[in-house]
């Protein structure tokens, strides 16, 4: 279960990292595939040592994965690319990197460009776009729909190759789930997708999903995951790397809606606060360590300090809804964390848009969750 762990909301960074990546370590969700991509040198990485699988891949980026990722994947595929280095589109120069790769996509129809003949190679690429670039990338067929993506997500979901964490159709597509959305095509191609999957195969990302902007990784259960709790205060996955691959997970619930805590869920009671009650889940069986860890958390609601926020500001990890904060034993200094439920707002996705644009994709949001 482990490799299922973690997801787009790392916020402290390991020494204990994969394949050379300083932001990919065992809790990974997306560990496997970008290494599959790394051995097979379909991707590098950045400068720093990260791979930056919480960022947004640009329209130029993912060009180049999909190609390359498809001449290690069929033998027969050999396009000669140094012919397409042109200027096929008015803000692509023949001397730019990616020239090859966006005016190969052009010819072999996989893009199309923008009014006035732009390819806007370094604008993000969204949920939409990056299954009908792979899709048709791979040769895998879609349906022509009134709306252009709703054949292409129905197609996609049927194959079970939208990644888990993805929420909706409009956001921004991440470089984490670009490996892994290759490396679940190159698994149903292989007829091996059950087994990349392994615990993750029975859930799926749907069309209505996307829709409705339901997060299926939230109902995921793993080691030190509990579901999605209706009306509970919040969910914080702590995973520590050290050689035990250890974690712990603190549960917030409202005593009004304790009814929603199922035994199944696999969480223990900690203790009962003035209008929450606080449970806990964990892969550590020392009941003495997991008390230590659990006292090491000081909440808003019980701290007797009238400088909260000023110590909260020098813990090892502030919340990031702000009630609380972490000063951990010196052993378990370095860990990931993880605030769940994960969900992108629309008014996330505006910032920094024109007026034009945030109408745009409120009108699309409004489409989508309504028609």
């Amino acid at each position: 279960m482990k490799k299922f762990l973690s997801l787009l909301l790392t916020l402290v960074l390991s020494s204990t990292a994969l394949a050379d990546f300083t932001d990919v370590s065992w809790e990974n969700i997306y560990k496997d595939a970008i290494l599959n991509l790394q051995q097979k040198q379909v991707v590098q990485g950045y400068k720093d040592g990260s791979f930056g699988y919480e960022r947004d891949i640009s329209r130029a980026e993912i060009l180049k994965i999909l190609v390359e990722s498809k001449r290690n994947l069929d033998p027969s595929f050999t396009p000669d690319l140094e012919a397409f280095k042109q200027a096929c589109f008015n803000d692509v120069s023949s001397s730019d990197w990616f020239s090859k790769y966006v005016c190969y996509a052009k010819d072999a129809g996989l893009v199309s460009g923008f009014a006035g003949n732009m390819f806007k190679p370094n604008q993000s690429v969204t949920t939409a776009e990056a299954l009908k670039m792979a899709m048709r990338n791979f040769d895998l067929e879609y349906p022509e729909t009134t709306k252009w993506y709703k054949g292409m997500v129905l197609a996609a979901a049927e194959k079970n190759i939208i990644p888990i964490d993805t929420e909706y159709f409009h956001f921004n597509f991440k470089r984490g789930q670009m490996a892994d959305l290759i490396t679940r095509i190159e698994n149903v191609q292989k007829g091996t997708l059950d087994s990349y999957l392994g615990d993750l195969k029975d859930y799926r990302v749907t069309y209505d999903t996307l829709r409705n902007q339901d997060m299926v990784y939230n109902e995921v259960v793993t080691d030190c995951k509990a579901p999605y709790i209706l009306r509970m205060l919040n969910q914080t996955a702590f995973y520590f790397q050290n050689d035990a691959q250890a974690c712990l997970t603190i549960v917030r619930v409202y005593n009004n809606s304790l009814d929603d805590v199922m035994p199944e869920m696999g969480l223990k009671k900690y203790k009962t606060a003035d209008y929450y009650t606080v449970f806990y889940k964990t892969n550590i069986s020392d009941t003495l360590l997991v008390n230590s860890l659990l006292e090491s958390v000081v909440n808003y609601s019980d701290s007797n300090s009238s400088n909260f926020d000023t110590l909260a500001n020098q813990a090892d990890y502030r919340s990031r809804v702000g009630t609380f904060y972490v000063n951990f034993p010196s052993a378990y200094k370095k860990f990931n964390v993880v605030e769940y439920p994960l969900y992108t707002s629309v008014n996330d996705l505006t910032k920094g848009m024109s007026l034009l644009e945030k109408q745009a994709i409120n009108r699309l949001h409004a489409i989508d969750k309504f028609e």
